[in-house]
């Protein structure tokens, strides 16, 4: 799968077929044709692995909280702590979360 991608100082910009991911300096966007699984393949690794680096670009700022939110289209169950979390990786984004963090599932 080819990529188009764009490392500029302090944001990153990655869109694929069926991913893409945004960042600025305090702030990710991620964007799949499905949620992140727990063993992804092929795609979902490149996916995984953009938005993990593009998290880890993030800086923290005194009092801010991590605050992940998860949107789909669909109204099934999805753990948002597997979704936002551990299908990530405590690596991308345990910098971030000294202040605390905040889950939500946004109506799609």
């Amino acid at each position: 799968m080819e990529a188009v991608a764009s490392f500029l100082p302090r944001m990153i910009e990655i869109e694929c077929e069926n991913w893409a991911v945004r960042a600025d300096r305090h702030r990710v966007d991620a964007w799949s044709t499905c949620r992140p699984p727990f063993e992804p393949h092929s795609w979902q690794l490149e996916s995984r692995d953009g938005l993990r680096t593009a998290m880890r670009q993030l800086r923290a700022v005194n009092g801010w909280i991590l605050r992940a939110e998860y949107e789909a289209p669909d109204h099934e169950f999805a753990d948002l702590e597997n979704v936002l979390l551990y299908n990530v990786g405590s690596g991308a984004y345990g910098h971030l979360t000294g202040a605390g963090m905040s889950l939500r599932r946004r109506p799609g």
